[in-house]
């Protein structure tokens, strides 16, 4: 057995370092706490943070789904409306159901109508895309709104409809007298041939198919 003999002098020494060592102890281990949990704190922060950001771009997404949306519905409402428009003045100041008829009425037995198109010069005739209302429609909704008050026809604000026929025929001379006839008529003007080709035949006995589209433009009247 050895046998330490310390002098108080270095006992005191011995003492003080073990205190420092201890202190120096605790205060690491006080420091490794703080910081373990600013990480933690800080983790769970960001977590929540990231769940947020998901959370709102999740939003962000059905909104844009959502605008999307409602922006074809306005869309599809735009077109209704236009179409809506483009009907009343068909039936005020052209009278729809006159025109109809006498088309219908004044077919040749060799002409088969298969499409009636209405539209303006200043539009597209496919209603696939949709239309803003026209000025003119615009104003006689706001004038005459359900009533239809009488306007006079000769108005110069009233903007030119013109009117598209598709259909079939048993050959070109059947075409050219249609085409004659709707010149002749009193409701329509300018009527032109856009385009007459034939088409091949089912079977030897139908004979020849023509295929034609005939533009005019609807003259202004008022419905009775």
């Amino acid at each position: 057995m050895v046998a330490v003999n310390l002098t108080p002098d270095e006992f005191k020494t011995a003492q003080k370092r073990r205190q420092r060592l201890r202190f120096w102890v605790l205060m690491l281990l006080a420091v490794a706490i703080t910081a373990g949990g600013w990480a933690t704190m800080i983790y769970f922060d960001y977590r929540r943070a990231n769940q947020t950001l998901h959370r709102i771009t999740r939003e962000y997404q059905d909104l844009q789904h959502t605008i999307k949306a409602l922006g074809q519905v306005r869309n599809r409402l735009d077109l209704w409306q236009d179409r809506i428009a483009l009907l009343n003045e068909l039936n005020h100041y052209h009278d729809f159901v006159r025109v109809t008829d006498y088309l219908t009425q004044h077919s040749p037995d060799l002409i088969y109508l298969e499409q009636m198109k209405f539209w303006r010069p200043d539009k597209p005739q496919s209603t696939d895309q949709p239309k803003t209302q026209s000025k003119a429609a615009h104003m006689f909704i706001l004038k005459h709104g359900a009533e239809g008050e009488a306007v006079a026809a000769t108005d110069t604000n009233i903007e030119p409809i013109m009117i598209s026929l598709k259909g079939r025929s048993v050959n070109y001379q059947a075409v050219a007298d249609y085409l004659q006839m709707l010149s002749s008529a009193d409701i329509i003007a300018g009527a032109q041939l856009k385009y007459s080709r034939r088409q091949s035949a089912l079977s030897s006995e139908t004979g020849e198919i023509v295929d034609f589209e005939i533009e005019a433009r609807l003259l202004p009247m008022l419905s009775p």
